[in-house]
């Protein structure tokens, strides 16, 4: 069964009111110790905030009267639609794309790619326990808005052949990455926004 998720762009304001109460994360990550989940073994983890003597669960999304826009595409079917209509009500009333199994990591190996090197993509918020607003790193955002839509299938195929999330060259990753491109050129122009990520659980 899917997951759907939703990709939009939101200033720091919008983000604030999204999120309230989830924490900005530090600057830099931080290792902290923990306990391996399988060996029991000591290790160190990368947080971007300290974590708390008790974990506390995470904050749901706030109510929103706010109006639903259209996405950054328009939906060509059923399914599509669907997704739209599942996604959370406030993140529809900015710059957004509704889809499907994409994730933080997917993310930072697209940005991997388009920025020729490894980047450590910071959160735009993140809880306690370690759940993040995962984003494109602000580098790669700028560089993708200066692709053109005939670079796109080249990227895709490359993304596609880097992840094994059910992604191909000719479909699912072309597909995403023509919203992720749309929503990167609304980023590059205008207010300054962050193009997030938001995983429904």
């Amino acid at each position: 069964m899917p997951t759907f998720v939703t990709l939009f762009a939101a200033t720091e304001e919008e983000l604030d009111r999204f999120f309230p109460g989830w924490p900005r994360p530090a600057d830099e990550p931080m290792m902290v110790p923990a306990e391996d989940l399988f060996t029991g073994e000591a290790v160190l983890i990368k947080r971007w905030i300290v974590p708390p003597d008790a974990p506390a669960p995470s904050p749901a999304l706030p109510p929103c009267d706010c109006d639903p826009i259209l996405p950054v595409l328009p939906t060509d079917n059923d399914f599509e639609q669907r997704m739209e209509d599942a996604g959370p009500r406030s993140l529809r009333s900015v710059p957004h794309a509704c889809l499907k199994n994409l994730f933080g990591d997917h993310l930072r190996l697209l940005a991997n790619l388009i920025l020729g090197s490894e980047t450590d993509a910071r959160p735009q918020r993140v809880t306690p326990e370690g759940r993040s607003v995962d984003c494109l790193p602000t580098e790669a955002v700028r560089a993708l808005a200066g692709h053109s839509i005939d670079e796109l299938p080249a990227l895709a195929a490359r993304w596609a052949a880097e992840q094994t999330a059910g992604f191909d060259a000719d479909g699912d990753a072309l597909w995403a990455l023509r919203r992720i491109h749309a929503l990167a050129n609304l980023c590059n122009h205008g207010a300054q926004r962050s193009l997030c990520l938001w995983v429904d659980s």
